[in-house]
């Protein structure tokens, strides 16, 4: 089962009937934990990526529709960029400009809400090594290994590569991109130079997909007007 992306990767995982009994019902409490947390009933969600919780949404008829799919400029009740989308680029700049671009999309009284790793306390993206997991998928083992290239120059930032090790004998090395890391101020700050009226991390509600152990937190960032 070689994978040539990280889409093949993660549809393997989408596709895999355990898999989905397992996330599946995560991603359902997790998200009406959320609608009860913010006391909203989107009618419109906009989904940053693919993730269980848009596939959670999807199968249960949810109106929702990913930035390539976008139709008109009317935004959204409901932005979710979880699995830390966030931190997928490669400086302050476009970082500030992807956060003010989404929260010019989300409605009066509407919500971002994105799950991010807490930077400050673990300083994880430091680590040459990151996340491993070990997967049964179908009857191939599987085994990813995020490995992280530092920048010397520039603390917050790094790229990141996956290799992936299927049944001890295919090895492939994922090219996952640049990476910068998001502490919980920064986001606050620049969610509130776009027009954000509050800003609140989740002191109980955390999420991790399958490629990751470490814990993501959600953050809250509200519109009113």
């Amino acid at each position: 089962m070689p994978f040539n992306s990280i889409d093949e990767l993660n549809q393997a995982f989408y596709g895999d009937r355990s898999y989905k009994n397992l996330y599946m019902p995560k991603a359902k409490q997790i998200y009406d934990s959320i609608l009860d947390q913010i006391g909203l009933r989107p009618k419109s969600i906009l989904c940053l990526t693919r993730t269980w919780i848009s596939e959670y949404l999807q199968e249960s008829d949810k109106d929702v529709m990913f930035p390539n799919t976008i139709t008109n400029n009317d935004g959204f009740d409901l932005i979710l960029g979880f699995d830390e989308v966030l931190t997928r680029e490669r400086n302050e700049s476009d970082q500030k400009k992807l956060i003010q671009q989404i929260m010019q999309l989300v409605k009066p009284n509407g919500y971002l809400i994105a799950s991010l790793r807490d930077y400050r306390n673990t300083n994880c993206h430091r680590r040459p090594l990151g996340d491993s997991i070990f997967a049964r998928l179908n009857d191939d083992d599987v085994i990813t290994v995020e490995v992280n290239g530092l920048d010397r120059h520039e603390k917050q930032a790094w790229r990141q590569k996956l290799h992936v090790i299927v049944n001890d004998s295919e090895f492939v090395c994922l090219d996952l991109g640049h990476r910068r890391t998001l502490y919980f101020k920064q986001m606050a700050k620049y969610c509130m130079d776009a027009g954000a009226s509050d800003f609140s991390v989740s002191k109980d509600l955390h999420w991790s997909n399958h490629l990751r152990r470490i814990p993501e937190h959600l953050a809250f960032a509200r519109k009113l007007t």
